[in-house]
């Protein structure tokens, strides 16, 4: 079997689906060499054969049909190829994500200026309520422990005010320098009860081998790019919204980066945070299991 991100200078892949995406950039890169090399050399033969105080005449035509056909429709075929494999491949990995194994362990990855916050959702499986970037149309703030009194504690949310007033009221939430209510979390909401939330700063993101992975993606200021080289996943992560993926990572002690592919800000060469495949069974062990 040939390793293709080899040819191509990638990093190992360590996926389940990286397979499908380097084989079709190992024909998008030969074919690109191949037309380069062919018009290049079509280029030099003309430079040289018809080059100045060459006494051979060059014919003038002026229309050449089949010429024309030749490099219409060669061209169109070769391009229509590769956006149906494209298309195939996308779809696939599209398809995995929104359809996630309901077995799939799921992670919270929350970015913001300038690292990544990686929430586990405990023994339950399920990850609380995170009011990550609000919006206008939320009907309530999240809810903080009863002994850190906040200006946002157990007030409606923007949806139930003017919209200006809203507004102002979400700037305020997002200006909040307290790193607890930077991820949103809503303290009021069982399911993240048993969140693993503490720490989650630019902790390492641990991934099960063997398992599918449902990452629940968002962002607290700009649009940042979840890119994980080693598994051929990337998102965008936009602000008010949710983004979801789904990775199968194939080897247990691997090792990769999670880095930030969008330039979003000063700090951007510092959003970055290292990435660890470990066995199911220790994942389990270590996030699924009460302690």
């Amino acid at each position: 079997m040939v390793d293709h991100s080899a040819v191509w200078f990638l990093p190992p892949d360590d996926s389940l689906h990286g397979p499908a995406i380097d084989r079709l950039i190992h024909w998008i890169g030969w074919i690109t060499i191949a037309t380069v090399l062919l018009v290049h050399g079509l280029l030099a033969i003309a430079m040289v054969r018809f080059r100045l105080g060459n006494e051979s005449a060059s014919r003038h035509v002026r229309v050449n049909v089949k010429l024309e056909w030749v490099w219409t429709i060669i061209p169109a075929a070769i391009l229509l190829s590769l956006a149906v494999a494209s298309e195939h491949v996308w779809g696939q990995y599209r398809a995995s994500s929104f359809n996630a194994d309901p077995k799939a362990a799921t992670i919270l990855v929350i970015g913001q200026q300038y690292k990544w916050d990686i929430i586990y959702p405990g023994p339950d499986g399920k990850l609380g309520r995170y009011l990550v970037f609000p919006k206008l149309t939320d009907v309530a703030w999240p809810h903080r422990p009863e002994d850190h009194s906040h200006v946002f504690h157990g007030v409606p949310g923007p949806a139930s005010l003017p919209s200006a007033e809203a507004q102002r009221a979400i700037d305020d939430f997002i200006a909040q320098p307290d790193p607890g209510f930077q991820l949103g979390k809503d303290f009021s909401d069982p399911d993240g009860a048993d969140d693993d939330f503490q720490n989650s700063i630019g902790r390492t993101l641990i991934l099960p081998s063997g398992r599918p992975v449902k990452i629940i993606l968002m962002s607290r200021d700009v649009i940042h790019d979840f890119t994980l080289p080693n598994f051929r996943t990337q998102l965008y992560a936009v602000p008010g919204l949710v983004g979801t993926l789904s990775i199968t990572p194939t080897h247990s002690g691997a090792c990769g980066e999670l880095i930030c592919g969008q330039l979003c800000g000063i700090g951007h060469a510092l959003m970055h945070a290292d990435v660890q495949v470990i066995s199911a069974d220790e994942y389990h062990d270590r996030f699924e299991v009460a302690h």
